[in-house]
Order: structure tokens, then sequence, then C-alpha cells
């Protein structure tokens, strides 16, 4: 046991980390089962299909806007001078004056981008995958789809009182329902695969998860979630108000909407692609290795990401050498997990090939241009977290530039060779323009902003 205990001590892995892994591992160990349910139970069209589903979802990137990431910021910062009472009250004196602001403008703009996304992604989703039905494809799509966008809305609208929670450095706790989110929702959703439901797996996917999210958030935080609900109906005039929305979070938030928006032109369209060109087959093959080789930056990120609150908290102390310290150590560990996590996804598929699975898939070497890229992204987003601890974001531009330098090469190689040209295109605009971009921005501002703060 003490072994274990150095083990993990020395990987950086405390309780939040743990669970975050845990939740890592769960993913990783539960998803060779749903791509076997997957390829036993759906046909390669459904398969096409319900990947297509999923990077549609994932739309909501454009209304959502990344504020989630910003509220973690700012509440990282607010929660240097306040604290939690029992069922989700906060106490702070006049700083809590400042964050029922914070968490008043939030909600009101959630509940407007959660309205908006509904309205538009059911008739979008309609009109996309219709051009790709016919009555010969043996399953229904269009329920499933409804159910799935009205579920993902929900969970949308719960997303600023998640952030605002994770931001006062309550990680472990959010860790925990996101693992009992994946551990409900997939345990569910093997069900429905097995009982013949089909895409409706896509739908209680959705459902479970928002169920689970605001259960939690009743039952746990009832005082929270009542203090934010008034304040989508009581507006502040701008004259009492501690806080300014437009100075202090718009700001920072149009950057990394920018950078968000770009991350799912360069994560996220290869699928959309494929399937409107080539079809729901191979569309279906590069949404199942993509739910592969984006677990690397995932599972990386649940050493950034649990320590991002407290990181934010050491830049707002002025306590500028901790913040380094805990970066780099935290840099290092989750860099070393995922370069093994992308050599293991990079040879397995040359030596296990003959399993049945690996129909289902992008070729060896295509796996392999995937699972560099992943790493090449991990780096860079490790990069732009320790910029956005100072509540700013330079990563606009790269990511910018990137999007549309791999959504056009993804578009034009895709067009014309299919999934092959798209990972060579991912993995040189990575490569060549990502990495070298991002490094060059961070020690920038590294020596700037380390400077201001000193």
């Amino acid at each position: 046991m003490g072994f274990f205990k150095s083990f993990f001590s020395s990987l950086g892995v405390n309780e939040a980390v743990l669970y975050s892994l845990i939740l890592r591992s769960w993913q990783l160990l539960t998803a060779p089962i749903t791509l076997f349910l997957i390829t036993r139970f759906f046909s390669p069209e459904q398969q096409g299909f319900y990947y297509t589903f999923n990077s549609l979802l994932l739309l909501q990137i454009f209304f959502e806007m990344g504020l989630s990431f910003v509220l973690i910021q700012f509440s990282s910062h607010e929660f240097s001078k306040l604290s939690w009472k029992k069922f989700g009250g906060i106490q702070g004196g006049r700083r809590l004056r400042r964050f029922k602001d914070i968490l008043g403008e939030s909600m009101r703009w959630y509940s407007l981008l959660a309205l908006l996304f509904f309205v538009f992604l059911v008739p979008t989703g309609f009109c996309f995958l219709a051009s790709k039905s016919s009555p010969n494809l043996g399953f229904y799509w269009r329920l499933p789809w409804s159910i799935a966008v009205l579920s993902t809305t929900l969970i949308l609208l719960s997303t600023p009182l998640i952030a605002l929670i994770e931001g006062s450095g309550r990680v472990k706790e959010v860790s925990l329902v996101r693992l009992g989110q994946s551990i409900s929702s997939i345990s569910i959703a093997w069900i429905v695969i097995a009982l013949g439901g089909g895409l409706l797996n896509a739908a209680a996917i959705a459902s479970v998860n928002a169920i689970f999210v605001w259960t939690w958030l009743i039952t746990k935080n009832p005082s929270l979630v009542r203090l934010s609900f008034r304040g989508i109906l009581k507006r502040r005039s701008f004259k009492t108000t501690e806080f300014s929305w437009r100075k202090e979070i718009w700001p920072m938030q149009w950057r990394i909407a920018i950078s968000w928006i770009s991350g799912y032109f360069i994560n996220q369209l290869f699928v959309p692609i494929l399937f409107y060109y080539h079809g729901p087959e191979i569309a279906g093959k590069m949404g199942m290795t993509l739910s592969l080789a984006n677990m690397l930056p995932i599972i990386g990120q649940a050493w950034i990401s649990t320590k991002a609150p407290f990181m934010g908290t050491l830049v707002a102390k002025g306590k500028l050498a901790e913040f380094e310290s805990v970066f780099f150590t935290l840099l290092k560990q989750s860099t070393v997990v995922v370069l093994l996590g992308g050599c293991m996804l990079a040879i397995l598929p040359f030596f296990l090939g003959d399993i049945s699975i690996f129909e289902r898939v992008l070729p060896p070497q295509q796996i392999a241009v995937l699972a560099l890229s992943s790493v090449i992204t991990h780096l860079v987003n490790c990069l732009a977290q320790y910029l956005r601890s100072f509540k700013k974001e330079p990563m606009m531009g790269v990511s910018i530039v990137g999007a549309v330098l791999i959504s056009s090469l993804s578009w034009f190689f895709g067009k014309k060779f299919s999934s092959e040209g798209i990972v060579v295109s991912a993995l040189t605009v990575n490569l060549f323009f990502g990495l070298p971009s991002a490094l060059w921005l961070w020690l920038k501002y590294k020596r700037i902003w380390g400077a201001q703060v000193i």
C-alpha cells in the first residue's frame, strides 16, 4: 500500500486527480465494450448516424462559446475571499454581492443560449441527416435525435452552476458527479443497445446525464439553484451592481469563444465531412477512431483541469513561483501518461488487426497518425491553460488560423482522398503550425505577465 501511495504521489495524483482519473479509466475500460456492442448490434450505416449525432450535438460549442471555462477562472479568483455553507449557500460579506451578480448574469446568458440551441439544432439535424436517409435504412433516427437535443439543452442550462462550483475549488465533488453521470449513462446505453434500441442509445446517454446532474444540483446545492433562478428573473441595475459583464467577462469570453468554436473545426468536423461526401459507413469508422484518439488529451487534462482553480487562485494571490512549480510538474506528469497512451493506441492495431472490431475503425496507419496528433493537442492545451490562468485568452488568433487550415484542408483532401486525406491534413497543421505557434505565444506572455504579477 505504501508503494502505491508513493507511486501515485510522484505522479501528482491527489484525491481530485484520482477521481478524474477513475472517470477517464472507466471511460477507457468501457469504450471497448461500447465499441463491441455497436459493431454487434449496429449496421455500418447506423454506426455512421450515431457518430454524426455526436458531432452535431457538439455544435453546442457555438452557443456556449467557452463561457464555462471563463466562469471556472473567475470563480477561482472570487473564492479566494468567499466560502461555502451547507446546501450550496455562500458567505463572504460584500464579495458575495459580486458573486450573485456573476451567477445571475451567467444563468440569463445560458437560458437564452439553451433556447437558441434547441430551436436551431433540431431542424438543422433533420435536414443534414435526411440527406443520407432512405426508406431502406432499417432504423429510426428522428425521435432519438429530438430527445438527444432536448436532453443536451438541459445539460447546457446546468453548465454555469457546475462551472462556478468547480472553479470554487470543489473539484472532487464535480469529478464524482461526472463519474456518476458516466457510469449511469453508459450502463443504460448498453442495455438500450442490447435490447435493440438502436439510436435511442444516444438519447439515453444525454437523458441520463441531464437527470443525474440536475438531481445532484437540486438535492445537494438547493440554495445555489434557488439563487441562480432568482438571478434569471431579477436583473440588477447598472448603478448598484458590483460586477460588469462587459468589462470583466466579455473581454476574455469572446476570445475563448472563438478558440472553442475553432476547436470544433479542428477536432469535430471530420465526421460530418465524410458523412456528406462518402456516406455513413466511413463516417462511422472515423467517429469510432476519433472517440479513441480523443481520449488521450482528455486523460491528460485530468491533471491540468483539476488543478485549474488552484492555479487561478495562486495567480490571484501573486504567488507566481508556486504557480509555475505546480504547472511544470503537471505538464511533465500528464505528458508522460499521454505519450504512453499514444504509443499503445498507435501500436496495438498492428498486432490486433484481426479482431472484428478493427473492421469498424480506420486502418492502423491512420490510427497512428491521429494518436500523434492527439499528443500534440495535449501539449497545446497545457500551454493554453497556463495563459488562461491569468484570466486572458491569447490563443484566439492561433485557434482561428488553425481552424481555417484544418477545416479547409480536411474538406479539400477529405473530399478527394476520404479519411486518409483528413488525418494527414490534421497532423500536418498541428505539427507545423499549432504547436510552434502555441509555444511562441506561451514564451512571449509568460515573460510579460510574469513580470506584471511580480
